[in-house]
């Protein structure tokens, strides 16, 4: 699939629960007692402070572009997951997403896990 088709198809879906956040877009296309489906569109130079679930955990899987995972907030350790791979995100492990440096185009992703309320504690701001 194209790149143009993919973003495309995102933009088909913003007629479902959409949310703007600091590096994007949010659809939230099923919200269960027990899950949470979602995709999610993270724009070039856009990134997500750090943060970390109390509760919570979920996987991601990226469908175009790379999305860069931190996993600290002191040295450089991350893992940059490609399109076709998958990363999975704990309870109370640190994370922030982005788009590498380097890409000037959008990375779509798709994130499913467990819905608490109240369970996302943001560590820093963007």
């Amino acid at each position: 699939m194209r790149l143009t088709s993919i973003l495309n198809w995102f933009d088909m879906l913003s007629d479902i629960k959409t949310i703007k956040k600091e590096f994007g877009t949010e659809i939230v296309w099923t919200e269960q007692d027990e899950y949470v489906g979602k995709c999610l569109r993270f724009e070039p130079g856009k990134k997500m402070g750090f943060r970390y679930n109390k509760t919570s955990k979920f996987s991601i899987y990226c469908i175009v572009g790379t999305i860069r995972v931190w996993t600290n907030t002191k040295v450089n350790a991350y893992t940059d997951v490609e399109p076709g791979s998958s990363f999975d995100i704990l309870p109370k492990k640190i994370f922030r997403m982005e788009v590498p440096e380097n890409q000037d185009y959008p990375t779509v992703l798709i994130e499913v896990g467990t819905n608490f309320e109240n369970d996302l504690i943001i560590v820093e701001k963007t």
